[in-house]
Formats: C-alpha cells, sequence, structure tokens
C-alpha cells in the first residue's frame, strides 16, 4: 500500500479475496478443497487420489497402490509382483529373478553368477580367471607381470619404465626433456626458457610483466592501479564516490533513493503494498 501511488486504496482481482482492499473481497476462485470461507464453493471438493480428506465426495476410497500398503486403499494387503521377492507383502515373497551375482538367497540363480571380467568374485563360475588387464597387476589375470607402455615411464611394472615422452613443463625426472619447458606465460617456472619474462597483465599488478603498474583503464575508477583511478564513467545510481556523478541519480521506480531527482514520488505499484 503505497500512499504515494497513483492507484493507492485501489487493487487488482485477487484469487481468493482475502484482501480488503481487493474489489474483490469476500469473492474468491474456486479452491481445490474448499477450505477457504471466502470461496464460491465453499463445502465441495475436488477428488483426491487417496480419500484421506474428509472433505473430499471420495473420502474412504482410494485407487489401486502398487504394494498394497496403504490402509485407504482398495488393494490394501496385495501388492504387485517385486522382482526379487524381498518384500513380504508381495504374492512373489521368497521368490526372485534371476540375479547376475547369484548373491540373493532369494534368487532362482542363488550360488550361481555370470562371468565377471577379473574372476576377482568367489561366486563367479570364472572365479580365478581373469580377461587381461592392461598394467598386470591383478595376478588372477593371465598377462600377471606384463604391462602395456606407459606414457611417462613411471610404473615399475612397465617395460617402459625410467622411459618417458615429452612433458610439456620438464619436471619429470624420467623425461628426456627433463629441464627444459615451453614458454609459460607469466614466466614463473624457473625451467622455462622465459623465466622472469611474462605476458603484458590487464592490471599491470605482476611484478614480473613488462606493464606492471600499469592498467587499463577500469569504469568505476576503483583500482588504485589503474591510470584511472579516481575516475568512473557515470554510474546510474549517483552512488558511486568515485563518480563523476556522485549524488545524482536516475529516476528510479520506486524513488527509494534519496539521490533520485523523483525521490519521494513512486510509479503505480501493482497492490499497493509499498510505502
Amino acid at each position: 500500500m503505497d500512499p504515494q501511488s497513483l492507484t493507492f486504496g485501489e487493487t487488482d482481482r485477487d484469487t481468493f479475496g482475502e484482501d480488503p482492499q481487493s474489489l474483490t473481497f469476500g469473492k474468491a476462485d474456486r479452491d481445490f478443497f474448499s477450505e477457504y470461507p471466502q470461496s464460491q464453493t465453499i463445502g465441495e471438493v475436488g477428488q483426491d487420489f487417496f480419500a484421506e480428506d474428509p472433505r473430499s465426495p471420495t473420502f474412504g476410497e482410494a485407487g489401486q497402490d502398487s504394494f498394497g500398503e496403504d490402509p485407504r486403499s482398495s488393494t490394501f494387503g496385495k501388492a504387485g509382483r517385486d522382482s526379487f521377492g524381498e518384500d513380504p507383502r508381495s504374492p512373489t515373497f521368497g521368490k526372485a529373478g534371476r540375479d547376475s551375482f547369484g548373491e540373493d538367497p532369494q534368487s532362482l540363480t542363488f550360488g550361481k553368477a555370470g562371468r565377471d571380467s577379473f574372476g576377482e568374485d568367489p561366486r563367479s563360475p570364472t572365479f580365478g580367471k581373469a580377461d587381461q588387464d592392461f598394467f598386470g597387476e591383478d595376478p588372477q589375470s593371465p598377462t600377471f607381470g606384463e604391462t602395456t607402455r606407459d606414457s611417462l615411464g613411471e610404473d615399475p611394472r612397465s617395460p617402459t619404465f625410467d622411459e618417458a615422452d615429452r612433458d610439456s613443463s620438464g619436471e619429470d625426472p624420467q623425461s628426456p626433456t627433463f629441464d627444459e619447458a615451453d614458454l609459460d606465460s607469466f614466466g614463473e617456472d624457473p625451467r622455462s626458457p622465459t623465466f622472469e619474462k611474462a605476458d603484458r597483465d590487464f592490471f599491470g599488478e605482476d611484478p614480473r610483466s613488462p606493464t606492471f603498474g600499469k592498467a587499463a583503464r577500469d569504469s568505476f575508477g576503483e583500482y588504485p592501479r589503474s591510470p584511472t583511478f579516481g575516475e568512473a564513467d557515470r554510474d546510474s545510481s549517483g552512488e558511486d564516490s568515485q563518480s563523476l556523478t556522485f549524488g545524482e541519480a536516475d529516476r528510479d521506480s520506486f524513488s527509494e533513493d534519496p539521490q533520485s531527482p523523483t525521490f519521494g514520488k513512486a510509479d503505480r505499484d501493482f497492490f499497493d503494498e509499498d510505502p
């Protein structure tokens, strides 16, 4: 309710008619459970699925629920089949579908399991046997002790142990390019051929930079490193003390900014609730 509003004292229609300032006060749209005394449909309710609302014309009746565990349900005590037979409410209790490892005592395939790739499951018909594994680290593998080449030569199991491909920073002692490094943008890596040299950085805050102490202009002049420190572009509310327009502000829609030329005046607000 904004006394400064052009529409003070008037409100749009509100759906439940509970706003005393509303043109429709005391009137309300139909609400699903008719629990609002202001509703035109008071005392009437829509059907609710479980009939748990005493106001419902279907109170005491409920739709079917899959496990029959709701005493309000017409199928209470009855349940659909569940795949593992572990629900005592199920007509298939104690029976279960096939499970891949045969670890469910309720399963028709209990004690039997599918092949597992590393042969590490004692329930598996292939227990103790394994497919080829990449590093030969599984004693159950037919390739135990053998490994494929690894790019950095850091795995003692590898036939290429102590050999490594070129690595970009030259930080791996196993690399043929150890102590050599690519150019790094800030020159902070002592292994780099550009050590202590750096690209230009935007704010000139890196002492390694050739533009140290220089910075690009920043729009609010709030960076002490900026050549425009203390200067700022116009800001819309005039609230930045560094701004050329400090103390001046654009029109603001609710007149809540004392710096605004429209301070104390407000646009129309929808519910008249803004003082």
